[in-house]
């Protein structure tokens, strides 16, 4: 019989997962490789870590839950298929299933797992909340782009805000300059024109002692009735008088001309004083616009991050194992990358 071709060393056969719907028949597929008979070997099937199903010697011992709805297809087993027919398929038979087959101190196992096949309408359901999903990230990514395209320009026209504000101050700086040029010169002049007045209060006491004594020596030639001569000197005298007014009308006259001149000086340092306060108002102005814009963008992250997390929520699926113990958890990738946090 089939002892004849057995038994040199053999490996099992599997596929990863099978699908199928809730109440149908479905059989967990294994083999042996190369074909070798497996009538004379040691079969069990596990679902995790409890055996379901042992085949041994022609013999069948099946456990609770599953008894009369799991076999081998034993008209197969000479040519070295192992799999097992599951019959009525309950959800609670979803799972990993482990087959081992033993000849002798060989020993081989293979995993299947089994799942429950998802319905159309949900597979169009998830497909169309996904779209929607994707949709939403999309017109949340061109949002955001807007925004920051809207944010590039202002910072262009606040740079060009910057470039205009540092030539005005560059300007205004100039105008420090000579304003501070001309403070000193009109310091300059001020001494001067203190020292010419205290000249001229001089002159002014020595012309009012003069007068004095013009005025006592006059009344002595009145007293001498010396007139004729005396008159005539003191005619001359009063010319000299009246230029020396008049030089002293001139001083005045300049005088005056300082002052206007520092009025306007003036005038000039409360026009820089005001223009300081405009561009100090714009700058403020600026800040602010920049501040809410900072706030806008943040807000349009955080919708974007809490879209990502809802989209990674939905699009995991349940894990898949890799031998009877451990599972291996499978994720879709995302379709898009987000743009990096930039709040």
């Amino acid at each position: 019989m089939a002892e004849s071709r057995v038994h040199n060393q053999f490996k099992l056969t599997s596929e990863d997962n099978v699908r199928a719907d809730v109440g149908e028949e479905v059989t967990l597929p294994c083999h042996l490789s190369p074909d070798t008979s497996a009538v004379a070997t040691t079969i069990r099937w596990f679902k995790g870590t409890e055996c379901i199903y042992l085949y041994q010697n022609g013999q069948v011992t099946e456990t609770s839950g599953y008894e009369g709805r799991v076999s081998l297809i034993t008209q197969e087993l000479e040519r070295g298929n192992v799999s097992l027919r599951l019959r009525d398929f309950r959800r609670s038979d979803t799972g990993d299933y482990v087959c081992q087959v033993i000849h002798g101190e060989q020993k081989e196992e293979a995993a299947v797992g089994l799942r429950v096949r998802e319905l159309k309408m949900e597979k169009e359901l998830k497909e169309k909340l996904r779209q929607e999903m994707m949709n939403q990230l999309e017109e949340k990514d061109t949002q955001l782009d807007d925004m920051t395209q809207e944010v590039r320009e202002k910072e262009r026209l606040l740079e060009e805000k910057n470039q205009i504000m540092g030539q005005r101050e560059k300007i205004l700086q100039e105008k420090e300059n000579q304003l501070e040029e001309k403070d000193k010169q009109l310091k300059d002049r001020d001494i001067q024109l203190e020292a010419l007045r205290k000249n001229l209060q001089d002159k002014n006491s020595q012309v009012e002692n003069f007068r004095v004594l013009l005025q006592e020596k006059y009344l002595q030639l009145e007293d001498r009735h010396k007139l004729g001569e005396k008159d005539r000197l003191l005619e001359e005298k009063d010319k000299q008088l009246e230029e020396r007014d008049k030089v002293l009308e001139g001083k005045e006259n300049e005088l005056k001309e300082r002052r206007q001149e520092l009025e306007k000086k003036d005038n000039l340092l409360e026009e820089r004083e005001k223009q300081l306060k405009e561009r100090d108002k714009q700058l403020e102005d600026v800040n602010n616009e920049n501040a809410k814009l900072t706030q806008q963008i943040c807000d349009v992250k955080t919708e974007v991050e809490r879209l990502r997390r809802e989209i990674s929520a939905q699009m995991t699926e349940p894990g898949e194992t890799s031998d009877t113990g451990s599972i291996l958890p499978v994720r879709r990738r995302q379709s898009m990358k987000l743009p990096p946090d930039i709040c």
